[in-house]
């Protein structure tokens, strides 16, 4: 293996396993800890913080705690794990018994992955047994040459009837037994229906693929969406009398079932996946409920949020087709836990990670162009992969980059209260535009503005007030100094057009190839196929 390609699958090998065995990159000194962020900023050359424990959990994202002491010391505090999950830890250390530590096993630096599995994806049912077949009879000895065959042996005698009693009926041959139902297929099947049913929101007008369509990527390529009352598909959809926007970009739903995967020795645990742009809430599950009972995004106003999702059971129950799908699905029918389960099954189904650059890791050498690979090569270098590494290339963080908010949102947005949103997924990031939480970065040139302006050196040493570095073009907004101290993962970005351009191509790269697109022509309820769309 050549020395070129021996370092070029090494820096993939990086980015996609967490850098944790790579040379820093250039530019980057960043050592000390953010203390308005609440959070450890990395050692050069590794995402996410210093190896070894983070500090004690602070802010909206520390559970409650028990406030119990120690048995046998009462009054003093119970000591509080180092983690809960491997999110709490730095890098790629996971958690492992409330400690962080290092994964098991990693693959040697040049050694390509393989492309993981889809979570949750439902094993395949084993063929059912071949009957046997009977014995044929016994053929005949042949004559010898020259000797006639004999006659046929006569038939066996008749058994004779016995006049005393009369000839038993033949018993009704037992009914063929139904196959049985693959509930993982089923649910599904159901979760597509429910996913593009306009039966979930208050008013029958607008479903989850109204603003998550395959069109656009299972986003909806606005800036901001328009739920309840809107009319039309995406950037053609317009506001209804008396509606509003959505306050943030609808993120798309392709690979949501690997949510919070930051360290490839192992999935996370789907309960714990992070959501929303502000991780507000874990789990597919938990988030498929979320839009059903918000008034902009799919409840209306005809509804009270507290009973939103007791009503849309109601209308499921009316309607006999659900109620069949609900029980070939689940054991006891329509609930709300199965409602969520359903729609999140239909979710991980879309994740998929069959892209170009899976590909190049399989052995595909001619998934990714040259340029593709340079962009790899100066993803890495210039500093990107300091957030956006691992598997997903996220490390589903909050962070504090400064991105303007929308000025079609009427109000700041403060994200997680600290103007922290998550670190989003790069996959199929070039479909699913426009970017960022307020969807007012058009394009991918736009984020690259964006980034350079952030990376470039403060004015007037970055003192509050001070005015900010200029947008870089393309549509580039500069990043607002109001919100508090940036991340300083930020500091030192820089490349040129042409590597700017490189990266771009990489990011290409990052399209999953064969996503179920499929559209259902009809839905149980009757309704338009996927709200006022039309």
């Amino acid at each position: 293996m050549g020395r070129d390609r021996k370092a070029r699958l090494f820096a993939a090998v990086c980015l996609t396993f967490g850098l944790a065995a790579c040379e820093p990159p250039e530019n980057t000194d960043d050592t000390e800890a953010s203390a308005a962020n609440g959070e450890l900023v990395g050692q050069p050359g590794q995402p996410g913080g210093r190896r070894g424990q983070r500090p004690p959990r602070g802010g909206e994202d520390q559970p409650p705690g028990s406030g119990e002491g120690p048995a046998g010391r009462p009054g003093q505090p119970a000591p509080q794990p180092a983690c809960v999950d491997d999110l709490d830890c730095e890098g790629t250390l996971v958690c492992e018994q409330g400690d962080c530590v290092e994964p098991p096993e990693r693959p040697a630096p040049g050694e390509r992955p393989a492309p993981p599995a889809r979570p949750d994806a439902p094993a395949e049912p084993e063929p059912p047994a071949e009957p046997e077949e009977p014995e044929a009879p016994a053929e005949p000895e042949a004559p010898a040459p020259g000797q006639r065959p004999g006659p046929p042996p006569p038939p066996p005698p008749a058994e004779p009837a016995d006049p005393a009693e009369p000839e038993p009926a033949e018993p009704d041959a037992p009914a063929e037994p139904e196959p049985p139902v693959d509930r993982a297929a089923a649910r599904v099947e159901l979760g597509r229906l429910l996913f593009w049913d306009p039966i979930l929101s208050g008013d029958g007008d607008v479903a989850c693929a109204t603003c998550h369509h395959p069109d656009h990527g299972y986003a909806d390529g606005r800036p901001l969406s328009i739920g309840a009352g809107g009319v039309g598909l995406g950037p053609d959809r317009r506001l209804g009398p008396g509606t509003a926007f959505i306050g943030r970009n609808a993120p798309t739903v392709l690979d949501t079932g690997f949510n919070g995967w930051v360290n490839p020795a192992r999935l996370p645990d789907p309960a714990q996946a992070p959501m929303f742009w502000d991780n507000r809430a874990r789990s597919l599950e938990t988030q498929a409920l979320g839009p059903i009972r918000s008034p902009e995004e799919m409840l209306g106003t005809s509804t009270d949020p507290d009973d939103a999702v007791p009503a849309a059971l109601e209308r499921l129950r009316d309607v006999p087709e659900y109620v069949a799908l609900f029980d070939d699905a689940f054991a006891d029918g329509i609930t709300e836990a199965n409602l969520s389960a359903a729609i999140a099954a239909f979710e991980r189904h879309l994740s998929n990670l069959n892209s170009p650059y899976d590909r190049w890791l399989a052995g595909d050498d001619d998934a990714l162009t040259a340029q593709q690979q340079r962009g790899l090569d100066t993803f890495q270098r210039v500093g990107c992969a300091r957030c956006h590494a691992g598997p997903m290339f996220s490390d589903y963080r909050l962070r504090r980059i400064g991105v303007p908010d929308n000025p079609a949102r009427g109000s700041d947005d403060p994200g997680d209260g600290q103007h922290r949103f998550r670190t989003p997924t790069l996959r199929n990031i070039a479909i699913t535009g426009p970017y960022m939480h307020g969807g007012n970065l058009r394009d991918l040139r736009a984020v690259m503005a964006f980034y350079r302006a952030a990376g470039a050196p403060p004015p007037n040493g970055g003192r509050p007030g001070a005015p900010p570095p200029p947008p870089g073009g393309a549509g580039g907004l500069a990043p607002r100094n109001d919100v508090g101290p940036l991340d300083p993962l930020l500091q030192g970005l820089r490349f040129n057009a042409q590597e700017e351009a490189d990266m771009i191509a990489f990011l290409q790269g990052l399209t999953d190839e064969g996503v179920d697109r499929r559209i259902p022509a009809s839905v149980p309820s009757g309704l338009p196929v996927g709200g006022e769309i039309d």
